[in-house]
């Protein structure tokens, strides 16, 4: 684990030049596309240039761009723009109360311990009851929820991808969901708010549709589960957040 730390702590700050390198560039407002981005990663090594507008928290800018509220926005496929406003795109998790901690109770033929991925940590949730009871407060109404992995929509000409869906009849919900194995204290606004209105639009006003931002952190001997629940006010222009409801859950292995 150390032998790899100081690779990684590299690749982030030749991201980061990367970064300094196009705002020094374009500026602001003026867009830019993904052969600079490769232009720009090339010239400092960085190999993935795809990665570069990747940046889930302000921690992941430059120090020089959170200093001057500055972000790197998707204006369309494929463009890009730096604009002010750098804590507009950001929402910090709300916490969660100990009113608003479950243990999960013990469910058979599941693979505890090995949730590597965003969706075992999905799957997880769904055939352990966790969705049922943050909908319905029963761990056993399991067939009221069903669970679809991810999805890749074009829309507004970006690019929409969810790493699952909730869907349920008797609960007229659709609810997509973003979801990190990771523990973070903030996320990037449109990486729910692109999900809402997509299927907002595609449910065309017939179904309860809101997001969920699901966190998975594994300990020694069990997994801790976070959940918050957010829909978005769309009549203002600002489009501003809203938090429906969180929950933490706990499950031993």
């Amino acid at each position: 684990m150390q032998k790899n730390l100081p690779r990684k702590q590299g690749a982030e700050s030749k991201k980061k030049q990367a970064i300094l390198s196009l705002f020094k560039k374009f500026g602001c407002h003026n867009p830019f596309n993904t052969s600079d981005l490769q232009e720009h990663s090339n010239k400092y090594s960085f190999k993935n240039h795809f990665d570069i507008p990747h940046l889930d928290s302000k921690k992941n800018y430059p120090k020089e761009l959170q200093d001057k509220n500055i972000t790197l926005d998707l204006v369309s496929s494929g463009v890009y723009m730096f604009k002010e406003g750098i804590d507009k795109n950001f929402h910090e998790f709300e916490d969660i109360l100990p009113n608003e901690y479950f243990e999960l109770k013990f469910v058979e033929n599941f693979e505890y311990g090995n949730l590597t991925s965003e969706s075992d940590t999905i799957n997880y949730c769904s055939e352990s009851g966790i969705f049922s009871h943050f909908f319905t407060n029963d761990y056993e109404n399991l067939s009221k929820v069903k669970t679809l992995l991810g999805s890749r929509r074009q829309f507004r000409g970006k690019q929409i991808e969810v790493d699952g869906i909730l869907k349920s009849t008797d609960l007229n919900i659709l609810t997509p969901i973003e979801a990190k194995n990771l523990e973070f204290l903030e996320f990037r606004i449109s990486q729910l708010l692109g999900p809402y209105e997509y299927y907002l639009k595609e449910s065309n006003g017939s179904k309860d549709v809101s997001c969920l931002f699901l966190q998975k952190v594994t300990s020694s001997n069990y997994h801790t589960i976070k959940i918050w629940q957010y829909k978005f006010n769309l009549d203002l222009e600002f489009k501003p957040i809203i938090l429906i409801k969180k929950r933490q859950y706990k499950s031993f292995f």
